[in-house]
This record gives C-alpha cells, sequence and structure tokens, in this order.
C-alpha cells in the first residue's frame, strides 16, 4: 500500500510529465515511424531519399512520415542547397528519454 507521501510524489511526477509523450508513442507505434526512429538513432543526418531506400519505402510516403515526426518536434530538418537532411532532436529531454528506453 502506498503512503500518502508516495502517492503524491508519484500524482507529481505524472503532472509534471511532457504532455507530448502520448501522442510521440502513437506516432512511434506505426512500424515505418518507429524504424525511422530507430535509423535516426544510430544516424545522426539522413535525407528523405535515404530513408526511403533503406526502409524500402517511396520517397513521398518516406517524406510525409518524416513531416509527422518533424511537426512532433521529434526530428529537427536541416536544409543544404536543395536536400533536406534529419536528426534526433536531441535537445529534447522527453525524446532523450524515450531513446534511453529504446
Amino acid at each position: 500500500m502506498l503512503t500518502a507521501k508516495e502517492k503524491s510524489a508519484l500524482q507529481k511526477y505524472i503532472s509534471d510529465s511532457d504532455d507530448r509523450l502520448h501522442v510521440i508513442f502513437d506516432a512511434l507505434g506505426e512500424q515505418n515511424r518507429c524504424n525511422m526512429f530507430r535509423l535516426f538513432i544510430k544516424n545522426t543526418n539522413l535525407n528523405v531519399g535515404e530513408v526511403a531506400e533503406l526502409l524500402d519505402i517511396t520517397v513521398p510516403l518516406a517524406s510525409q512520415h518524416l513531416k509527422m515526426l518533424e511537426n512532433l518536434d521529434v526530428l529537427e530538418r536541416r536544409k543544404i542547397g536543395r536536400e533536406v537532411f534529419y536528426k534526433i532532436n536531441d535537445q529534447d529531454p522527453a525524446i532523450l528519454s524515450i531513446i534511453r528506453s529504446v
């Protein structure tokens, strides 16, 4: 049985959590996006074409998935000339926590 102090600490922990976690986990529940996330953990900079090739999906589909992960602040994008490269948002504590658990 939890003491009042333990219960209070757990409630504070839950309320202090990042509200985006359930949305991020929902997005990563899709196989291609989960695999993309895992790719970016191992390789810091990939472009859309490389992701599509590695996952054996079309470039437009890869682009859609990358855009969703970017909108959730899971990935950051950087444009160099005409190419767009993506990397993990390693400044976000929620993303770092997920990486540690994967």
